[in-house]
């Protein structure tokens, strides 16, 4: 992922507060894409998802900015219909079909974070998001 701008010389209460709203206003924009929010056969989630094909990405970012990644339409070959965090480190959250992480400056090295994908008629996968925070 390639950083549009250095915050490396912008003020840490600036530079936090950029990411806080950029990351607000992100959460605003892709809940607001996401056509399944208001479906009420939706809410009836499994509880933990059964371990099936694993689909992974690799990512990376810099530490102290926000990543934002696009989830993928399929998830083991088979259309996702809605996709939920298993396993993620703080301030990670999806909307829809994109996964932000607000990472902060002790958050270098290799994480992993899962989630369950929800396919049409009820059946779940995984997807593995790799994410390298340099």
């Amino acid at each position: 992922m390639v950083a549009l701008f250095s915050m490396r010389d912008v003020p840490m209460w600036n530079r936090t507060l950029l990411t806080l709203l950029t990351s607000v206003v992100a959460l605003v924009v892709f809940s607001a894409m996401d056509p399944l929010s208001n479906c009420e056969s939706c809410s009836q989630r499994p509880s933990a998802p059964p371990v099936a094909v694993v689909d992974t990405l690799a990512e990376s970012v810099q530490a102290g900015e926000a990543l934002i990644v696009v989830l993928p339409e399929t998830v083991g070959e088979r259309p996702a219909e809605e996709y939920r965090i298993h396993q993620a480190p703080a301030l990670a959250s999806v909307a829809g079909r994109s996964l932000l992480w607000v990472t902060r400056a002790g958050d270098t090295g290799s994480h992993q974070i899962i989630l369950s994908a929800r396919m049409q008629g009820g059946d779940v996968d995984t997807l593995w998001v790799n994410v390298d925070v340099q």
